[in-house]
């Protein structure tokens, strides 16, 4: 099970991320912990096994840190890809809007709905 959520600062989480990632900006560092923050009190609420990656009263263990990392980068990717589709989208004549553009918005409100997700829980 994973420890309580409170038990590490952001500095502290911060501080693991930046040893395991120093080549990334701060903002993404933040978003980073926000990640693990939000996976462990996931995790905690489920109830995971203790083999499960898990924040401990010293930092998150590395493969939390890693996981969180491949989770920016997917939501990274995902973001600009959507980005490149409204802007095709946005390029187009409003006169001619097309039935597969709705499910272009409805992606980019998905993706959007994800980050959102991310920075608020």
């Amino acid at each position: 099970m994973v420890e309580t959520q409170h038990t590490l600062s952001n500095d502290q989480i911060i501080r693991a991320i930046e040893a395991e990632y120093p080549e990334l900006p701060p903002q993404h560092q933040l978003a980073m912990a926000m990640i693990v923050r939000q996976e462990g009190i996931i995790r905690q609420q489920e109830n995971e096994p203790a083999s499960a990656p898990r924040l401990t009263a010293e930092s998150p263990d590395r493969s939390c840190i890693q996981q969180s990392y491949m989770r920016l980068q997917s939501l990274m990717e995902q973001q600009a890809a959507v980005a490149e589709e409204l802007d095709q989208l946005a390029a187009g004549s409003p006169c001619e809007f097309e039935p597969n553009q709705i499910w272009i918005l409805i992606r980019a409100i998905k993706a959007q709905s994800r980050i959102v997700d991310l920075v608020i829980h």
